[in-house]
């Protein structure tokens, strides 16, 4: 008969001891032990949480010992076997004297946690390391740790946040040698059970139709299957990301303009055509939606129809700053010639929403294929941990200005700050003259004493090559 049934009501158990502690003052959640460090380090801590929740007439209080082992005592708090075992068997003699004090109706369950819990990496919700170990290996495990408990005489074995049935299945064995005692066994939800028991999820398996992604490269689907291995370690980090085929082999920014940018633009002509025959003065326009997504939109129906040029030509304009700003900075340019478009319109009453799009197709073509106008660049710069690496990068010099790239630099964290001076000054001389090809110089940020600056190491200095 359970609990429960026994006394004919829904069990009430205690809440977070290791919140509680934290609350409390005691700094329990970076420590290895959790709540466990108060057995060592507080146990008077411990029994005032331990009595807030008898006084708040939990049915259950649990022990501090879910994340501890002989192991990790002796481990993380330099305790002897001998005091790591008192230590634990003490755990159920603190909660149990809160009750006898309180003089409460209440229970005292053990608490044992998977083997991951002992680990201190989260594993106890995957539970990666099941398929590594047998049933044999978890109860010699957990064997020490169950027969010092039981010898404190608790009222049963919390078994809590089990991951996988292979677990399960041991302590459940692991308890018919202590017959003196009875358990209950709590388990993470049973998706995580079914991931740990199955083969790593894919790129298909949420899929409605057999064929939905059968478009995605190779390339791609590799990346996603290397993401989803179950064992965390297997996963690639984000720098190993960065440098996977799929991210290596990215579009440039002149791709975007050349392609992207130029299918819109015929996506609105088909647009203007069906919205003409309802509105003729309406203007459907490339619009980027606050989510990053590409929209088209339309003039509203209370717009003047009287032929006003300069408003549509102002929205022309405006939408194209949205492209700068989302996609291609060389696309600046477009403005000032939709600007003078504009006023050619205007003089001559002659043009048309659809001969400005037509033009700033055009623009968009000749900059997006004025390959003359960009400059490769190559930084060789060490990071903040001394690692040299390489940062590559284009410079069109019809659009944007040296100061301006560097800026960005800056804000992105590549350079340093106090470098943006030396870095604009040596661009500026490769762009002027490519003949230089290559500058070496000192960094402003550089201050070490105890590592003399070496051009040669590139220690305290930096280079910039022109690509050629």
């Amino acid at each position: 008969m359970s609990f429960s049934q026994k006394y004919n009501k829904v069990i009430l158990i205690d809440g977070g001891l290791g919140t509680t502690l934290h609350e409390y003052g005691l700094a329990v959640l970076d420590d290895p032990l959790w709540s466990g460090k108060a057995l060592v380090k507080e146990p008077e801590q411990l029994a005032k949480a331990h009595r807030a929740f008898v006084q708040a007439k939990c049915d259950f209080i649990l022990t501090a010992t879910y994340q501890v082992s002989v192991e990790n005592l002796m481990n993380h708090h330099h305790l002897s076997n001998e005091q790591a075992e008192e230590v634990i068997y003490n755990s159920v003699k603190i909660a149990r004297n809160v009750i006898d004090e309180e003089k409460a109706k209440c229970f005292v369950a053990a608490s044992v946690g998977p083997y991951g819990a002992a680990l201190n990496d989260g594993s106890e919700f995957n539970g990666w390391y099941t398929d590594s170990m047998t049933i044999e290996q978890f109860k010699d495990w957990h064997r020490p740790r169950l027969a010092i408990l039981t010898r404190a005489e608790p009222d049963l074995i919390a078994f809590e946040t089990i991951p996988s049935k292979k677990e399960a299945e041991a302590l459940a064995e692991l308890l018919k040698e202590f017959p003196n005692v009875k358990g209950w066994f709590s388990f993470n939800c049973q998706v995580l059970i079914m991931t740990l028991q199955n083969e790593p999820p894919t790129l298909d398996i949420c899929a409605e139709d057999r064929d939905q992604y059968k478009q995605y490269s190779k390339t791609f689907r590799k990346l996603i299957e290397q993401c989803l291995q179950k064992n965390p370690a297997d996963r690639p980090t984000a720098k190993q990301l960065l440098k996977h085929d799929f991210f290596k082999k990215a579009k440039d920014r002149s791709y975007i303009a050349k392609y992207l940018a130029l299918k819109f633009q015929d996506r609105k002509k088909m647009e203007e055509k069906t919205v003409n025959r309802r509105k003729p003065t309406s203007v459907r326009a490339v619009r980027v939606s606050d989510s990053g997504e590409w929209t088209f939109s339309s003039g509203s129906d209370g717009e003047n129809a009287s032929g006003n040029e300069t408003t549509v030509n102002d929205d022309l304009a405006n939408k194209i700053k949205q492209l700068e700003n989302q996609t291609v900075k060389n696309i600046g340019d477009l403005i000032e010639k939709n600007e003078s478009l504009a006023k050619s319109n205007l003089s001559s009453n002659e043009g048309t929403s659809q001969t400005a799009s037509d033009d700033i197709t055009t623009a968009v073509k000749e900059l997006s294929t004025d390959d003359n106008q960009v400059l490769k660049f190559t930084l060789r710069i060490r990071n903040a941990q001394g690692d040299l690496h390489d940062i590559k990068f284009e410079f069109n010099k019809a659009t944007e200005t040296v100061p301006d790239v560097v800026s960005e630099m800056v804000s992105a964290n590549l350079i340093d700050e106090r470098d943006a001076q030396p870095v604009t000054s040596t661009m500026t001389k490769l762009v002027e003259n490519p003949s230089l090809s290559t500058a070496t110089f000192a960094l402003k940020s550089y201050v070490d004493p105890s590592q003399p600056s070496d051009d040669k190491l590139l220690i305290g200095f930096a280079q910039l090559s022109l690509n050629t």
